[in-house]
């Protein structure tokens, strides 16, 4: 178990992972080409931005959960503990990067409102995936299941509410949403490896 004091540090750690792989997506000149940046109002941005921001957040605690339930028979059951003590303290980690960021309080339960209704969305849509997937003879390795479900989770629901549930067949911003969470999937579990169980090891 992580005592409290270092796993508001870690978790707050990671949490400045989502918000930095969210803002260098913000700043890609094609995705604001397809979102058509230049001729939305300023509000519409801001939410934009924020959808990103819970998205990339939620693909990290669906990361975190995965990890957990392919660590349930592993012999080191501190490793199942610990995976379990940070996503459970994921959005506070967040929250408490936002508040130290000077974002006033009652803009902070907003956000805390925002992240639960998405949560739940992304758990139950994820499921619905999983169960799709076992039919697939493609998607037989589990591990690999985990891994598709998290990122056409993140990937369709990110999507479905930047374009306000207006989606297009055919929508470029699907395939590029795509590649940015495959890679940010990446980015996480490198940063679990360096901040998580890499200490551990050398402990």
């Amino acid at each position: 178990m992580i005592p409290e004091e270092i796993l508001n540090k870690v978790s707050q750690g990671l949490a400045s992972v989502v918000a930095k792989v969210s803002f260098q997506l913000w700043q890609e000149e094609k995705f604001r080409e397809l979102i058509d940046f230049d001729n939305i109002s300023q509000t519409e941005q801001d939410r934009i931005f924020n959808e990103l921001e819970v998205s990339f957040l939620g693909l990290f605690y669906l990361y975190l959960d995965n990890l957990s339930l392919q660590l349930e028979n592993h012999e080191e059951h501190e490793e199942k503990e610990i995976t379990e003590q940070i996503k459970n303290s994921l959005k506070g980690g967040f929250l408490q990067l936002n508040r130290d960021l000077g974002i006033e309080e009652k803009f902070v339960k907003i956000w805390a409102d925002l992240i639960d209704m998405r949560f739940k969305e992304y758990i139950e849509d994820f499921a619905g995936l999983m169960k799709e997937g076992i039919r697939e003879k493609k998607l037989k390795d589990e591990k690999f299941r985990l891994f598709w479900a998290r990122v056409q989770t993140i990937t369709l629901d990110c999507l479905q509410h930047i374009r306000r549930g207006k989606l297009e067949e055919k929508d470029s911003l699907r395939k590029y949403l795509q590649e940015w969470v495959v890679n940010v999937d990446k980015i996480y579990s490198d940063a679990v490896k360096e901040m998580i169980f890499k200490p551990k090891a050398e402990s």
